[in-house]
């Protein structure tokens, strides 16, 4: 199998089957055979071994290895992204940041950024919040190209995700979701396209309801939607933003206003095909449970 490919797999195969993949990547460092290679193993490696499994030395080790690779070079990008990785999976294990202060401000703020997420993933919330403060501080100044940008995109959304699914939150933690949302909203719309810009906006209504905020969760679905059209966005897109919206509607108690959504929602649904469609069909079952809910609860 080719790099490529295999990679792509992996990617999509890691967040249900975790070990396998780790399994997978262990076993086939011999794919490896470009520099640029290098950096993109790297990434799912710590990934996988820090927020799927907290396997910090595992990851590690495995990181290292690809020093050893024939086509690792010294001065290109594969040498920063194994230094990266590895003093990412040293500061989620150990809490030690001297590593971390040896970078500039951009590569602390990605190294700070990835830690918190994979803590996050392993529910250790408190240093997450801690490191995602700090990345979040460090991107003062920095440029609007600069990888960090997506770095804390990415964090911000992995860690309002974890944070809604709490079954019980403290206020301090409905904060951090809140603020993690609003900043993968922010730094997307930096470092990404509209697509990271219109789902971003999808999560600040699953954080805002989660935080009982039902009047915000119905302005950002509104502009999930005005962004979907905005961009001739396909089906599955408008459909994702009108279940939202419903949502929203249904919160706040707007029956008329929720079966409009509803309505939109289904539209939308009724032109998605193929492996989509199953994706979305609980989305669809859950709002249509709504329809004859008296409940005011959403989620």
């Amino acid at each position: 199998m080719e790099f490529d490919a295999f990679l792509n797999q992996a990617w999509s195969d890691h967040g249900e089957h975790p070990r396998e993949v780790a399994d997978r990547l262990l076993a086939s460092l011999e794919l490896v055979v470009q520099s640029d290679e290098i950096p993109r193993f790297a990434q799912l490696a710590a990934h996988v071994f820090g927020e799927h499994l907290g396997d910090w030395q595992g990851g590690i080790a495995l990181v290292e290895k690809l020093r050893e690779r024939p086509c690792f070079l010294a001065g290109t990008e594969a040498e920063p992204a194994i230094v990266r990785a590895v003093v990412t999976l040293n500061l989620a294990a150990s809490g030690d940041r001297s590593q971390v202060e040896a970078f500039g401000r951009s590569d602390q703020a990605r190294v700070l950024a990835m830690a918190a997420s994979a803590l996050a993933g392993q529910r250790e919330l408190e240093r997450a919040t801690e490191y995602f403060t700090m990345a979040l501080n460090l991107l003062s100044g920095v440029a609007d190209d600069d990888p960090a940008h997506r770095a804390l995109a990415v964090t911000g959304n992995n860690l309002a995700a974890e944070l809604e699914g709490k079954l019980e939150r403290a206020p301090a933690e409905t904060e951090l979701m809140l603020l993690a949302a609003h900043t993968a909203r922010k730094e997307w719309q930096i470092a990404g396209t509209w697509l990271n810009v219109e789902r971003a906006e999808y999560r600040l209504v699953r954080s805002c309801l989660e935080a009982n905020l039902a009047e915000e969760a119905v302005e950002h679905a509104r502009r999930c939607i005005e962004i979907c059209r905005a961009n001739s966005a396909e089906a599955v897109e408008l459909f994702w933003g009108h279940q939202a919206l419903a949502l929203a509607e249904h919160r706040r108690k707007n029956g008329a206003a929720f079966k409009a959504a509803l309505d939109m929602a289904r539209q939308h649904f009724e032109k998605i095909l193929g492996a989509d469609r199953d994706w979305c069909r609980p989305g669809l079952e859950k709002i249509e449970a709504l329809s004859g809910a008296n409940s005011s609860s959403c989620l």
